[in-house]
């Protein structure tokens, strides 16, 4: 597809085109064979998708998802890593972590639940839920993240894990949802 480029109202410029614009623009349109249409932003560095993806994990039961096109796997208990991968185009813009489950008992500044996503197997970022943040003590807890928008590469491995830290109660129905973009190398 030959390129088109324009101008926006903002002074940014918009392009579309199947090859990656060079110059770089700001925002980059990509169609592919199938009509299917890639919408990037240049973040000075990278291209990142300007679609914000959700996966969902059921950390208790075992639910198989999908994120990037690659199956995630099974986790069957609370301390099993389910790894994913993001396959061998994107990269990972990791956006935010969430969390949410259920207990019966208090949590409290030092026995507590964290979420960790790992690259490569080293934990990379962490999300506690514990007393006195956001208030989550007892019954229906969730808990959500700050704003990561960090780069991952797409070679990695990666993996999520709900792990005790000192003694909290037990949970039940643990859910994990990771907030992603897709960034290109």
């Amino acid at each position: 597809m030959q390129r088109a480029t324009s101008s926006l109202p903002n002074g940014k410029s918009y392009t579309i085109s199947t090859i990656e614009p060079n110059p770089k623009a700001d925002y980059w349109d990509e169609p592919d064979a199938n009509g299917r249409i890639s919408q990037w932003e240049w973040s000075g560095s990278n291209w990142i998708s300007r679609e914000r993806f959700r996966a969902t994990v059921d950390l208790y039961t075992g639910q198989t998802i999908s994120v990037l096109g690659a199956i995630i796997g099974l986790l069957t208990n609370n301390s099993t890593d389910i790894s994913f991968s993001t396959g061998n185009v994107n990269h990972l813009y990791l956006v935010k972590l969430n969390v949410g489950f259920s207990s019966t008992g208090n949590l409290s500044a030092s026995n507590y639940w964290r979420l960790n996503f790992k690259s490569a197997g080293s934990i990379v970022q962490t999300l506690n839920v514990q007393s006195g943040n956001n208030g989550e003590i007892t019954g229906d807890v969730r808990k959500s993240g700050t704003e990561i928008n960090q780069i991952y590469a797409h070679n990695g491995r990666y993996q999520l894990n709900l792990i005790q830290v000192g003694s909290p109660p037990n949970i039940s129905n643990p859910v994990a949802m990771i907030e992603y973009r897709l960034a290109r190398p």
